[in-house]
């Protein structure tokens, strides 16, 4: 379970323990319990490869770049 294709990048949570986003070569980006081992959440919201992902300060939200040259 998780993602389909090679990973290439990973980000912690930057408050809370044990959650973590990774982005792949399959388009998604999936919030990961990492003491569980299971997925939270899937976002299937990029076409084509993602370049980066970020959280904000608080760890409220993050930010994504794509080869599409949009900011999600």
């Amino acid at each position: 379970h998780g993602h389909q294709r090679r990973v290439d990048y990973i980000e912690w949570h930057p408050t809370a323990e044990n959650l973590l986003l990774s982005a792949g070569l399959d388009h998604q980006i999936i919030l990961w319990n990492v003491e569980r081992v299971e997925p939270i959440q899937v976002y299937r919201c990029h076409s084509d490869a993602i370049q980066s992902i970020s959280w904000n300060r608080n760890g409220s939200m993050f930010a994504t770049t794509c080869r599409d040259k949009h900011l999600r």
